[in-house]
């Protein structure tokens, strides 16, 4: 959640990316996300590995947005934000980028687990 929150500001500052009219979106949606993620893969009731980290990233991605949705009509509400700007922003415009999440977080999630279970003291020590 910290991440979430703490990313996108420094990008904004060290970059100018994301701009500020949409940092305080992107910073509540990217904090939802690591929450959420974090609880599904504490709480979620799945053996499979990878299940659950499919599970949790999905849940985590539908609860960002709907939370960017909320925070975008509170901020925007009298620019024209209806329900179809919200879909397409959220759900179509972005599907590559879903996609893509979908590819390499769990590669990335499973190459650092091999490394730190295989090594322990090694990660550790670095």
């Amino acid at each position: 959640m910290a991440c979430g929150i703490l990313t996108p500001f420094i990008s904004s500052v060290t970059t100018g990316m994301p701009p500020a009219m949409m940092l305080p979106q992107m910073m509540v949606e990217l904090a939802v996300y690591g929450l959420v993620a974090g609880l599904c893969e504490k709480y979620i009731p799945q053996k499979n590995e990878m299940t659950k980290l499919y599970m949790s990233l999905i849940i985590a991605m539908l609860a960002g947005r709907i939370v960017n949705g909320l925070v975008n009509t509170c901020i925007l509400s009298t620019q024209g934000y209806t329900l179809s700007v919200f879909m397409m922003a959220s759900f179509v415009t972005c599907l590559p980028g879903v996609i893509l999440q979908l590819i390499v977080i769990p590669v990335l999630v499973r190459s650092l687990n091999k490394n730190i279970y295989k090594q322990p003291e090694k990660v550790l020590a670095e």
